[in-house]
């Protein structure tokens, strides 16, 4: 018997095996194409050739001492009744018609253990207060917190006792009972989640490297034990162990003229439920131990990854180390000095698109939509941080570009006209930033001599040249940056290792 196939049906059968054939081989070819790396080039830094255009701007430094933003403190004590020992702070009158109050707990010699735990229960008690009974007030709770300091706001306009109390409420055992702990433990699981799948872990990591390895900032976040084991007795340990360690401050702003026994009365409702204070009043203490220097780059494992994301960051909390034969006064100047390099130079690295990375690595390059620097100011931590991302294509040029810029600073001397730039830009910043500045601004709680260690650092820019910038970079840009990048390391590494030969390379598979 002869089995007959219709021309149609021969047809089909063709293409339908060419476009298999077709399918496979383009995927084969895509899969195989080799990446086009984009080839290093010398940095390169603006050029600011003025030739009448403009007009001439002049500083006026003395603007720099026309707000004072300082708060002024009233003591109260355990004779006034208060057993948690409060400092309150009266912010200047301002125009605004509402009722500010701020609770805050500092610890200033060390870091608050778990407060991500933390946060996140006392926002669950803040959605429960609204639940029980809406009003303006309630819908006004805020919480806010650093490594330092945990506060709880609110602001409205008519405020009651009732309202008033509720501020140390969330420090009461009650306010952790009635939650749904459960909700508590998947919100941080899920946040951490997150941070794997959206690559943010590489922030993570690049703090791992920054710091020593047994740094308190790594010990106090981030807990994944407690976010699986979480029970409800153990967040109330940590909430009134944690309440016991901090320093409390009362932070208000009036819609009118109060006297001292009326912010007396206002602050002892409003610290009514406050544990008793264990905690001494000291300044940190910035003990970093020196790390090894090694010129290592760790590159996380992101397969098919089609960008590439850069962390560099040098730690100046080292500069004040090994400083125990000086007075303290000398300590505080010598970490002022350090303070200051740190924001110089970050500004002139990475100051939005007129910072030096931009202009190198995004106008004249191409290579990226943005690189930047910013000084990252800590009690426990300063570092400079140059960050920004990439197309695969550019990895190795991207990355080599960003620590040239390094070398540069420190052997060559930058143009007059730039740092004239540099100045005007930082002290406009400055201006701006007191002006917008908020009153309740936690970090003068945890700083000596706030107004006053601004108003020196100041001066020092006033006075900056290209010479002191150039001799402060080879003071606090010596060492061996920590570089991290997050990439696909088969894609990106032979180009990598072409372009930094000096460098070490290791790879982190499981992050």
């Amino acid at each position: 018997m002869k089995t007959s196939y219709s021309k149609r049906s021969v047809s089909k059968f063709i293409i339908s095996t060419l476009a298999i054939f077709v399918s496979i081989a383009c995927l084969t070819a895509c899969q195989q194409r080799a990446i086009e790396f984009t080839p290093a080039s010398p940095p390169s830094v603006p050029t600011f050739d003025d030739k009448g255009d403009f007009p001439d701007l002049n500083p006026d430094w003395s603007l720099i001492d026309l707000k004072n933003t300082k708060l002024a403190t009233l003591e109260f004590g355990l004779k006034d009744g208060f057993k948690s020992n409060p400092t309150v702070h009266v912010s200047p009158q301002t125009n605004s018609h509402n009722w500010r109050i701020k609770l805050v707990g500092i610890n200033r010699t060390e870091a608050i253990k778990n407060a991500d735990v933390l946060v996140r229960a006392f926002s669950r008690h803040s959605k429960y207060l609204l639940n029980e009974f809406q009003s303006v007030c309630r819908e006004s709770l805020s919480l806010s917190a650093t490594y330092h300091s945990i506060g709880i706001e609110i602001n409205c306009p008519e405020l009651k006792q009732s309202d008033i109390s509720l501020l140390s409420g969330f420090w009461n055992k009650q306010a952790i009972e009635h939650i749904d702990i459960d909700s508590v433990r998947r919100g941080l699981k899920l946040n951490d989640k997150l941070a794997s799948v959206t690559g943010n872990n590489i922030n993570s990591v690049f703090q791992k490297g920054l710091l020593s390895k047994h740094h308190p900032y790594l010990k106090v976040i981030g807990n994944k034990r407690s976010y699986d084991y979480l029970s409800k007795q153990q967040a109330i340990d940590l909430q009134q162990k944690t309440a016991e360690q901090l320093e409390w401050h009362l932070m208000i702003e009036a819609p009118k003229q109060l006297s001292s026994q009326e912010f007396l009365e206002l602050s002892q409702v409003a610290s009514s439920q406050l544990p008793q204070s264990k905690v001494k009043g000291e300044s940190v203490t910035q003990e970093v131990k020196k790390l090894t220097q090694s010129k290592t780059i760790y590159l996380l494992d992101a397969p098919d990854s089609v960008d590439i994301r850069v962390r560099i960051g040098l730690n100046f909390n080292k500069e004040i180390v090994n400083a125990k034969k000086l007075t303290n006064s000398e300590v505080q100047l010598s970490d002022q000095k350090s303070r200051f390099a740190c924001s110089t130079l970050s500004a002139l690295l990475g100051r939005g698109s007129f910072g030096r990375l931009f202009y190198d690595l995004r106008s004249t390059r191409g290579l990226t939509y943005g690189a930047y620097a910013h000084c990252r100011e800590q009690p426990l931590l300063r570092a400079l941080v140059l960050y920004g991302s990439a197309s695969i294509e550019h990895s190795g040029a991207f990355t080599e570009g960003m620590l040239a810029h390094f070398d540069l600073i420190k052997n060559t001397t930058a143009e007059k006209a730039e740092i004239d730039s540099l100045k005007l830009s930082l002290l406009g910043n400055t201006l701006i930033a007191d002006e917008q500045q908020d009153n309740f601004n936690t970090q003068q709680l945890l700083e000596p001599n706030f107004e006053e260690n601004k108003r020196q650092r100041m001066m020092w820019l006033k006075a900056l040249s290209s010479e002191q910038v150039k001799k402060m970079a080879n003071v606090y840009l010596q060492r061996s940056p920590v570089v991290v990048i997050r990439a696909d390391a088969d894609a990106v590494m032979q180009d990598l290792k072409d372009k930094l030969p000096e460098w070490n390379f290791v790879v982190i598979e499981d992050y």
